[in-house]
């Protein structure tokens, strides 16, 4: 019984650890069967290529002919998507694959942000609105991952780095474009701590934090820091996703409810549980 993790976080990684150590140990498989489930993880590849004790594929789905296709050729009987909450292209393909293969597709839902007592956020649906909001900030940290070269060219429509603005953004790859004049490049990978989040805050001067709602430990860092500098954060809030099949906010409960689905699995179609 073949499952696709689709992964790339740390809670993805953390699952199929996790679930691998409990398939060895015999304490999932399938039913009365005793089948054990075959994991195969699958992420981006652009960042780090995790070391697990399972099947790990990297590049996606394209150059095979597409994430359905795949799940013909592997046999994949169920579909975990771990991914960021903000990649809403794979997810959505996720749910439309296996919906067009009859199999289930459940979906880790990391839980999101919430402003705290001293927090000063200000959320927006889109970047385009968002960039709106940026023109009178003099010193702008952008934590929002890749910027397209759309959404640069709408940025610098109101950014103007080196004339009055100064502009940082922080990846964890170099962008894949050439940065205009002026924008200054961190590289980093989280997870960050509280006393660097301060640090790089204070001696850049910003006063503005552009964020995405990721949720999760690993960044947090950066909203404390902020709301112990009563630093701005203009938020984006998370894309709206297709329902999953099934949706879960814990690992641990992600690992009960594989096992009490698989044992319910006695012969071949996929029992509503849920």
């Amino acid at each position: 019984m073949n499952w696709l993790i689709l992964g790339g976080t740390t809670e993805a990684r953390l699952f199929t650890e996790q679930a691998c150590a409990e398939i060895v140990r015999g304490d999932l498989s399938l039913g009365n069967h005793g089948t054990e489930p075959t994991l195969i993880y699958s992420v981006a590849g652009r960042v780090r290529q995790p070391q697990l004790p399972c099947r790990v594929i990297s590049g996606g789905f394209s150059a095979g002919g597409g994430l359905q296709r795949y799940l013909q050729v592997e046999a994949i009987q169920g579909i975990l998507d771990f991914t960021h909450p903000f990649a809403a292209r794979i997810s959505t393909a996720a749910v439309a694959a296996a919906r067009a293969q009859g199999i289930p597709c459940w979906r880790f839902r990391r839980p999101p942000w919430r402003a705290r007592a001293g927090d000063r956020w200000q959320c927006f649906s889109t970047r385009d609105d968002l960039w709106q909001a940026l023109g009178h900030f003099k010193s702008i940290l952008l934590t929002l991952g890749q910027l397209t070269p759309a959404e640069w060219e709408a940025l610098l429509s109101v950014v103007t780095p080196g004339q009055g603005q100064r502009l940082v953004i922080r990846t964890a790859v170099a962008p894949g474009m050439t940065l205009p004049e002026g924008v200054e490049w961190l590289q980093a990978i989280g997870p960050f701590c509280l006393e660097d989040e301060i640090r790089l805050l204070t001696n850049a001067q910003i006063d503005v934090l552009v964020t995405k709602n990721s949720g999760g430990q690993a960044t947090q860092a950066k909203l404390n820091a902020a709301r112990q500098l009563q630093v701005p954060v203009l938020m984006l809030d998370r894309p709206v996703l297709p329902p999953a099949d099934h949706e879960f906010e814990t690992i641990e409960q992600g690992l009960n409810d594989l096992k009490h689905y698989l044992t319910q699995t006695e012969h071949a179609g996929y029992p509503d549980v849920f």
